[in-house]
């Protein structure tokens, strides 16, 4: 009898276990849900009460955040299109070199 009770309890246990982290976890994310909403209403709060001159300079800042992004867009573009231009002419390069080094060896083997 108690080596049977001692088995339940061996089978239980992780159970039991599993079913309370997973209570822990639930708690964890609602905790993390409700933090994240109050963040998100104390930023809505914050532009309720902000004037029109913070909001244009807001406006401001992401308008020049935004042109910054247009030139490095720019920027990283040109460089792939650079890229894929260096890649080509190298490709091309090997093709001549190998043409070359074929006809070197045939004009060698001729000579012999």
């Amino acid at each position: 009898m108690l080596k049977q009770v001692f088995l339940l309890m061996l089978i239980m246990m992780p159970s039991a276990l599993m079913a309370q982290s997973q209570v822990t976890e639930e708690a964890s994310s609602s905790l993390d849900r409700t933090v994240f909403e109050l963040e998100r209403s104390n930023a809505i709060l914050q532009l309720s009460k902000a004037s029109s001159e913070d909001l244009n300079a807001l406006r401001d800042e992401a308008m020049v955040i935004g042109e910054n992004v247009d030139f490095l867009l720019n920027l990283v573009f040109l460089l792939v299109v650079a890229l894929l231009v260096l890649g080509w002419r190298s490709h091309k390069q090997n093709q001549r070199i190998e043409q070359l080094e074929t006809r070197r060896t045939e004009v060698f083997e001729e000579k012999e």
